[in-house]
């Protein structure tokens, strides 16, 4: 579908975010093959390979920078709004210790919610649908046409919501007033 376009044909500015596989860290990918750079970002482990592209094996942005509203700050963009699927803090309706099968996808749950909670610090504006549900391992929840339509109805109403607040901070910008950071918790 990309005809194997590169970051310079783009008109808009887009980055990449992959994490680097062997160390950790946080990758901006802005060139060469955006469709590679694209698989790379979404490189889920356990679900998809790490890939290679600038001499880095490369996985999933989300592993170290969930919610890479940095990133956008860094480009020079005058408001930074983000959409945080991992705000709300990860239940369990577990009383007593969990299965050995639970334990790990809820540790990760815990990781991604707090880790997602430093990313969107540089942002003016942070839309939460509470997706909190799905979890790390609610993959099935995309192949479902029901659940998809349900998850999107959802972040269509939490960005609705924030319409209002948006507006502000645009009016705000205008004016050359400071702008305050707005953490938007929609929860529908």
């Amino acid at each position: 579908m990309l005809n194997q376009a590169t970051f310079k044909d783009l008109e808009i500015p887009f980055i990449a975010v992959a994490t680097d596989y062997h160390s950790g860290d946080t990758v901006s990918l802005q060139t060469g093959n955006i469709a590679k750079a694209l698989r790379a970002s979404i490189s889920v482990p356990a679900f998809l390979q790490p890939v290679e592209y600038h001499n880095r094996l490369l996985a999933d942005g989300g592993l170290s920078d969930p919610v890479p509203a940095d990133i956008v700050r860094q480009m020079g963009v005058d408001i930074v709004i983000a959409i945080n699927l991992d705000m709300v803090p990860p239940e369990t309706e577990h009383i007593t210790i969990p299965s050995i099968h639970v334990v790990p996808a809820h540790a990760i749950d815990i990781l991604q919610h707090h880790l997602a909670l430093r990313s969107v610090k540089s942002a003016d504006v942070v839309i939460a649908p509470d997706v909190a549900h799905i979890g790390w391992v609610g993959w099935d929840h995309f192949f479902n046409q029901t659940k998809t339509q349900k998850l999107i109805a959802t972040g269509e109403e939490a960005t609705l919501a924030a319409i209002p607040q948006i507006k502000e901070i645009i009016t705000l910008k205008k004016k050359g007033q400071p702008l305050l950071r707005r953490v938007l918790n929609i929860f529908h």
